[in-house]
């Protein structure tokens, strides 16, 4: 996956399913480390998550790069 310096919620957001290929864990893992970082306090859930609706399909949900960067920290903190 790759980064990109532009702008806006498509370009630089990821599913739960692309963290999950990223940190080679499985998706309930990524699921409850976002849940936490919500309930924690550590992100605003409004901020950085977004429920896109696409015709005939479930809403797909997007989040920003800093929950990507959260799980990051957490996993070297407990190192």
């Amino acid at each position: 996956l790759a980064l990109s310096s532009e702008p806006g919620w498509r370009v630089n957001s990821y599913r739960q399913a692309q963290m999950a290929e990223i940190f080679h864990a499985d998706q309930g893992g990524i699921s409850r480390h976002i849940a936490n970082v919500f309930a924690e306090g550590e992100l605003d859930e409004l901020s950085n998550m977004q429920k896109m609706h696409i015709t005939r399909f479930k809403p797909v949900t997007s989040y920003t790069l800093d929950v990507i960067l959260s799980r990051v920290v957490r996993s070297w903190t407990k190192c």
